[in-house]
């Protein structure tokens, strides 16, 4: 029976390149080049049909197959009716081989690098220091000494002002002063009130308060104990209908510390980069899309406190080189809308902090 992947392997060996080159060029992990060529991969062709469909574009078009051609194999493979197209292209030879770049023969490298000592620079013409322009000398004006008939004393004495009186800007400060009293005593007593008693009371005893946190994030409740320690506290949420409109992506350093990790989400339009210490958190939002690029083996991703498996695998776009979440992937599946777990359950503690997305102005 036909098959897109061995096809696909036995094109790359007529090529004379293995499953690893394969990888360097694409970026694609290995165990997905492996499960293109054993079919594995189309297993889940109906759920993730758009990165599947990502992926083995890029390997074929790292074999410099027509993509026209790479397409319509897809569609047959999604049908169920693959005819090894791409196998005949290899058996009729109309498969270009893969050519890589010429090497430079030592022949050519002398006359390479004898090329920029055979031009002639052009010498820079000589210029004279030539010293300053002489500008032309005014012609010599007969000045007139002013006599006391000749002087203007009606226009002289307007020029002058008195000076302000030291009293005149006291005065003006304290009106200033007299003016501010009476807006605040104005404010304090038609606006605000007087103060109930109950509440003056309650503001000087101390108030716990908590941080509200939206029901699609994972909640926490840092508090200090009596051992100077951090606990991680989690409060159960009823279960919602719908995702909400705009939804909180946690990327958690689970492993390592993240410096840094960078993300663009369609609500800052922007990619900007975030460090993040091993153990902490923080918080995205995002309405339709959030892509990420950095170290995906030291982090994990959560989304209204569940844990996101294999979010590499699953998002990843090789032609992006990062990996791209869509709400649409989280739609219509029940369990991103009930209550975050008691414990993620993975390998390492739950993050001890969780912090919003910083804004970069």
């Amino acid at each position: 029976m036909p098959s897109l992947g061995n096809d696909l392997a036995a094109i790359r060996k007529n090529l004379d390149l293995s499953i690893e080159d394969i990888h360097q060029a694409t970026k694609i992990p290995l165990h997905i080049l492996e499960s293109i060529e054993d079919d594995s991969i189309f297993e889940d062709l109906n759920k993730n049909a758009t990165y599947i469909r990502s992926y083995v574009r890029s390997y074929a078009k790292k074999l410099e197959i027509d993509e026209e051609r790479t397409i319509r194999a897809l569609d047959q493979v999604e049908r169920g009716t693959y005819t090894g197209i791409l196998r005949d292209d290899s058996e009729t030879g109309t498969i270009p081989k893969f050519t890589g770049k010429p090497k430079k023969s030592k022949a050519e490298e002398p006359e390479q690098q004898s090329g920029p000592e055979d031009k002639q620079v052009p010498e820079p013409e000589e210029t004279v220091a030539k010293g300053p322009a002489k500008r032309p000398e005014a012609p010599n004006k007969t000045t007139e000494t002013p006599s006391v008939h000749s002087v203007d004393w009606v226009d002289m004495g307007k020029r002058f002002t008195p000076l302000r009186s030291p009293s005149r800007m006291w005065f003006g400060l304290a009106v200033i002063f007299i003016a501010i009293v009476v807006v605040i005593g104005v404010y304090y007593l038609f606006i605000r009130g007087p103060e109930d008693p109950q509440s003056s009371n309650e503001s000087q005893s101390p108030v716990t308060t908590t941080e509200a946190v939206e029901p699609d994030s994972l909640q926490l409740n840092l508090s200090g104990q009596e051992d100077g320690t951090d606990t991680l506290q989690r409060t159960q949420t009823q279960p919602a209908e719908t995702l909400s409109d705009t939804l909180n992506l946690v990327i958690y350093a689970a492993y390592e510390k993240l410096e840094p990790v960078r993300v663009y989400t369609d609500v800052l339009s922007s990619l900007n980069p975030y460090w993040i210490e091993l153990g902490e958190a923080v918080r995205f939002k995002f309405v339709n899309t959030i892509r990420i690029r950095g170290p995906y083996e030291r982090m994990e991703l959560l989304l209204n406190g569940h844990l996101i498996q294999n979010f590499e695998e699953q998002f990843f776009n090789p032609e992006s080189g990062m990996v791209e979440i869509n709400r649409k992937a989280f739609e219509g599946e029940a369990r991103w809308l009930q209550p975050p777990p008691d414990s993620l359950g993975l390998d390492v503690p739950d993050p001890t902090v969780i912090r919003n997305q910083p804004i970069f102005n």
